[in-house]
């Protein structure tokens, strides 16, 4: 992926891009969660629009060329999720760049959000691996969407991993616990490399730079998802098996939100479609029907639109 610095604008419209780094294991809902985004949610709220767009710079022939092949990617892998609907997983067998255009006329704080999104969909195996070229990745980008699969299982990656030397071990990994010290690692790993002094000469605690964004997977497989006491930072600490991840994550985050989303949503089969789940500022996350799949994805817009905001100019400082 190139690397792009914040603040990059796209020419033709004059879009400001913030370049999204995605990380997850196998199958924990990366590549449907943008694919529904695309396909799906711009009918969550009026006034939202979401469309394919293309990279600064490129003329107008070059970006009609990389928005007709990001097209038929999304148009694509939507379709291998209709097809496997009763197993709901898509395999990224390759790392991809994309854009998307959002248009929003209530970002939640009094102000319209507008913003070309670029992200690359790094395939989970990357990340069970641990390639050097994930953190590398994620280093460039504005803000991470860490997608975390409330329900991790061997069997969504033993299969890349079995002619893989090396590897047969992590077989043997209990999921949740492969995916909480992946996570932890991941944290680290982004740490800037020197600390700052504060005033009084003390060394400042080293943060994460990037906006993150940590997301729960799945919610409409998880059992108690309407107990509406539990918000999403319960969410994130049930899924990870740590009551101290929160902590952890304080200490090494400089800005990050929890959320909760499900891309297939609360169905006829599974929940009533009137749902809501409480984030952790007091609000309610989404819902909307959709009758011609069955589907009611929930959550999908409340990341995309933090990330978005808080990659503005000019935004409010609510640190």
């Amino acid at each position: 992926m190139t690397n792009r610095m914040k603040g990059d604008v796209q020419s033709k419209n004059k879009l400001l891009t913030t370049k999204v780094g995605v990380w997850g294991l196998p199958s924990a809902g990366k590549t449907m969660f943008f694919v529904v985004f695309y396909k799906k949610c711009s009918k969550l709220l009026n006034g939202w629009t979401v469309k394919v767009g293309s990279a600064p710079g490129l003329t107008d022939t070059e970006a009609s060329e990389a928005e007709s092949t990001t097209l038929k990617w999304l148009d694509s892998e939507y379709q291998r999720i209709l097809a496997k609907k009763t197993e709901m997983t898509v395999k990224t067998t390759e790392k991809a760049e994309h854009y998307l255009e959002v248009h929003g006329s209530d970002a939640g704080f009094g102000a319209p959000i507008d913003g070309l999104i670029c992200w690359g969909d790094m395939p989970g195996e990357n990340v069970i691996k641990v390639s050097d070229d994930v953190v590398k990745e994620l280093l460039t980008c504005d803000a991470i969407l860490c997608f975390i699969d409330p329900k991790p299982n061997t069997d969504n990656y033993k299969n890349l991993l079995k002619d893989d030397t090396g590897y047969e071990n992590l077989l043997n990994i209990p999921p949740e616990e492969l995916q909480k010290e992946r996570f932890e690692s991941l944290i680290q790993e982004l740490l800037p490399k020197s600390g700052k002094r504060g005033i009084v000469g003390k060394r400042r605690q080293k943060k994460v730079k990037q906006t993150m964004a940590f997301i729960v997977t799945k919610i409409d497989l998880v059992s108690n998802y309407a107990d509406m006491n539990i918000n999403c930072d319960d969410h994130l600490i049930e899924a990870l098996g740590d009551k101290d991840i929160m902590t952890f994550i304080k200490n090494y985050c400089e800005e990050y939100r929890t959320f909760v989303c499900s891309a297939v949503g609360f169905t006829e089969d599974n929940a009533s479609n009137t749902q809501s789940i409480p984030d952790d500022q007091g609000g309610t996350v989404y819902t909307v029907a959709n009758t011609a799949t069955g589907w009611n994805p929930i959550g999908i817009l409340e990341p995309i639109r933090y990330v978005l905001e808080r990659n503005r100019p000019n935004r409010p400082n609510r640190s």
